[in-house]
């Protein structure tokens, strides 16, 4: 008997050991939660960096778009008025001048009631110190409709705008 029961402990001790270090079910399925929800993290973590890095790009290329769309213009004016002087009409392009420094200044007058950022108040006022107190009572003087000054020429050889 003393044979059966040193084999029964030994076999006991034994048994210990291989427990010691094989995993329970509880284990198992804790270690499995804690892998799962490190590959999301880690998914959901290059999913964004790449999201925004996608984000940034396209809205650099609507920037850039927007950009040379107002520079268009910008050259259609400037041929506009260049015409204009070209002709001798300089009382015309005087009035267009007046028109676009009207609206431009309507715009920054809406802008600036707006969200802006404190920088560009710093930039505007450090071009202009008396601009941004003008435009929180800006009144345009055409609203939202005027008439394109046209260049004739008087009996005397002077232009009017008409």
């Amino acid at each position: 008997m003393t044979r059966e029961r040193t084999a029964y402990a030994h076999d006991e001790r034994a048994q210990r050991r291989i427990d010691r270090y094989t995993m329970t079910s509880k284990t198992k399925v804790l270690l499995f939660g804690v892998g799962a929800v490190l590959y999301t993290a880690t998914i959901l973590w290059l999913g964004i960096g790449f999201g925004m890095r996608s984000n940034v790009h396209h809205v650099a290329i609507e920037i850039d778009n927007t950009q040379a769309m107002l520079a268009f213009n910008r050259l259609l004016e400037e041929r506009k008025l260049a015409s204009l002087l070209s002709k001798g009409c300089v009382a015309a392009a005087s009035e267009e001048t007046n028109i676009r420094i009207d609206q431009e200044t309507k715009l920054l007058a809406s802008l600036f009631k707006g969200r802006l950022s404190p920088w560009v108040s710093k930039y505007v006022d450090d071009r202009d110190p008396h601009l941004l107190k003008t435009l929180d009572n800006f009144k345009s003087k055409y609203g939202d409709s005027w008439k394109e000054p046209e260049c004739t020429q008087s009996r005397e050889g002077r232009n009017r705008p008409s």
